[in-house]
This record gives C-alpha cells, structure tokens and sequence, in this order.
C-alpha cells in the first residue's frame, strides 16, 4: 500500500503522469505539498532541478513555481521532514514578495523607495527582464529600444503592448 500523502511532505513529480499536463516540464522535480483541495489534490511549490534540492532560502533557484491542483497519484513520496519542509515553507510564504516578480532573484527592497535616489529600488539582477525593459534594452534579445517603432528590429518584441 503507497504512503498517503499530507501537508508538508516533500515529493516527486512521477515523469509519466506530468506529460499529461501543463506542468509537464516539471517531470521529475520534487516539490513541497502546500495545501490540499476538498477532492485531493495538491497546491505544490515546484523545486530547482535534481534531487535532495537543498532548501535554501534567499536562493532564486529553489522555489522555481508553484503548480495547483497535482493528483496524489501523480508524486512519489520523498521525505516527511515536516520540520525542515514546514520551516521553509513558512519562511517563504512570510518572504514570497522578497524575490523580483519579473526574474525570481532574491530582492528585498522590492517595491520599496530609495531615500537617497528618490526613485524605487531596482532588482540586483542585471539580466533580470523586467530592470532590462525599464532600462530601455528589448527584455528578449537586449537590443536597445527603437526610437521610432514600438518593435524591436531584431526580434519583433512589441513595446507598446507590454506597458
């Protein structure tokens, strides 16, 4: 008999039942099991790629999404380190508006104003597509923005439908 699954186990995607889904690229990541519907699926935060991903927080890579609703039957069971995993969990949800929206970095200034250059705070990661935009370099192939068209003439991105 398989191991019934609860809040705060940590998981793996089965890589035959993710290719039926939206999330299939997430094939044998494992994951944390953070919320479970009234028909028993699970909220899940998906996990970097590899196995025994270090939960390490102010990392980038570690929470990598967070996929709903994953059948019980689509995850093997990892671990039931409900101190470790809960830990994390919490200290994440607390700082979830700590990483930048656009790339995932960790950025606690985030939303926040600068005093001393009286403009918001920008996100620490220079490639980070959002600080790209905003610096006036195409996000998809970091051309600078055309000056007379709302398309980049390298790779067709459209500057008028992304304000």
């Amino acid at each position: 008999m398989s191991k019934r699954l609860t809040i705060g186990m940590r998981c793996r995607f089965k890589s035959e039942e993710a290719k039926k889904h939206a999330w299939s690229e997430y094939a044998g990541h494992e994951c944390l099991l953070r919320e479970r519907s009234s028909s028993g699926g699970f909220s899940v935060m998906v996990l970097g790629k590899g196995t025994n991903v270090e939960l390490k927080k102010e990392d980038s890579g570690t929470v990598i999404n967070q996929v709903a609703w994953v059948d019980e039957e689509e995850l093997d069971h990892i671990n039931s380190d409900f101190d470790t995993n809960l830990d994390f969990m919490d200290w994440y949800q607390e700082h979830e508006d700590d990483f930048c929206g656009d790339c995932g970095a960790w950025f606690p200034d985030n939303g926040r104003y600068d005093p001393i250059t009286k403009e918001d705070f920008i996100c620490p990661n220079r490639e980070c597509p959002g600080r790209l935009y905003d610096s006036g370099i195409c996000p998809c192939c970091k051309t600078p923005a055309p000056e007379d068209s709302d398309i980049c003439p390298k790779c067709d991105f459209n500057w008028q439908t992304q304000s």
